[in-house]
């Protein structure tokens, strides 16, 4: 990929992505922390800390699908954009067979119920779900780009916000309770589609004047450190559980100020050169993304960080251990005919 194409192609928007992935991987390994290790301990505050700033990674994910899709004018060409998604599919399908081999293979307590009710669930592993709710944002989206061509602008961000603020207060009262019913594979994109339509406000937004990179980034840091307490506070009054999944989950109201900020942070920074060098990396994030599971669990197996390294430590040392060497992989994987379709991003 040449630098010319790259800039072709809104690197700032590749170079969010490579964050975002980044930020999924440090996501799967400090979460299983904050339950297992004592909330005093520096490790924990490492986990907690860690958490946090990352917290926004999925919504930034959706954001970006928003800006890329939904400021092209696919509902005038539908079937051209199903075909060009089909190579998406057989990618989530060779996927969803690969992890459900291997949870067969390592997890004797499966039975066809449990993994039918996974399957049905959308998370055949638990990282998988993403993909199948992305895919129900790809097929309403000539339906949303017909829409948003049909209805001012004013009234496409009444009611986004309106949307935003519903899809908040609902998941929050399904955290704390059995309000909502169980998420299924058919309704997992309904929730996300407030944030994909907000990823084309911004986007199409013209504020880089009036809101600075500087503004974005403090008010992100600001936001994760309100974030990182909030947690803390919940769990010195032993109020884990839903609430602090909430909190730090995709629909919180910290969350959702995070994906923003960053979102134009990366906007208003668009021209800087580190952000060319990291947009290189976007077409495999895909790869990335499905395969990291495999090398935490490996880690994990191979009893990483032992009695080597201290918690704290250990944690930042595995996220970009993880990171890169899924990276390598999937570059590896990339060089091999008919693998490559398997691991690498197609626009």
């Amino acid at each position: 990929m040449s630098l010319c194409n790259v800039k072709e192609r809104f690197a700032w928007l590749d170079a969010l992505r490579v964050s975002a992935c980044f930020g999924v991987v440090a996501l799967h390994v400090v979460a299983p922390l904050l339950s297992s290790l004592p909330f005093t301990s520096i490790g924990w505050w490492t986990s907690n800390i860690v958490m946090s700033l990352i917290s926004s990674c999925v919504l930034v994910f959706v954001l970006i699908s928003g800006a890329l899709f939904l400021t092209r004018p696919f509902h005038e060409d539908v079937g051209g954009f199903f075909g060009r998604r089909l190579s998406f599919v057989g990618q989530v399908s060779f996927w969803t067979v690969f992890y459900i081999l291997l949870r067969w293979m390592s997890e004797p307590e499966l039975t066809w119920g449990h993994l039918w009710n996974d399957l049905w669930r959308g998370v055949p592993y638990y990282h998988l779900w993403f993909l199948y709710m992305i895919s129900g944002l790809y097929l309403i989206t000539p339906v949303l780009c017909w829409c948003i061509t049909k209805i001012t602008r004013s009234i496409r961000r009444l009611v986004v916000i309106c949307s935003l603020v519903l899809t908040c207060i609902m998941t929050m009262a399904g955290s704390l309770s059995s309000f909502l019913p169980c998420h299924n594979i058919v309704f997992l994109f309904l929730p996300f589609v407030p944030y994909f339509l907000l990823g084309y406000e911004l986007f199409i937004a013209n504020i880089s004047g009036k809101i600075t990179d500087k503004i974005c980034l403090g008010v992100f840091l600001f936001t994760a450190t309100t974030l990182s307490l909030v947690v803390f506070l919940c769990f010195s009054r032993n109020y884990q559980g839903g609430l602090v999944a909430w909190l730090s989950g995709s629909f919180s109201p910290f969350t959702l100020v995070m994906a923003v900020c960053i979102f134009r942070f990366f906007h208003a920074v668009k021209d800087a050169k580190f952000l060319l060098l990291l947009a290189r990396l976007a077409p495999l994030t895909l790869g990335i993304y499905v395969l990291h599971p495999l090398f935490i669990r490996l880690l994990a197996h191979a009893g990483f960080p032992g009695s080597f390294v201290r918690v704290e430590f250990a944690v930042i040392v595995m996220i970009f251990a993880v990171f890169v060497w899924s990276a390598l992989t999937v570059w590896a994987m990339s060089k091999v005919p008919y693998i490559r379709r398997l691991v690498i991003t197609v626009r």
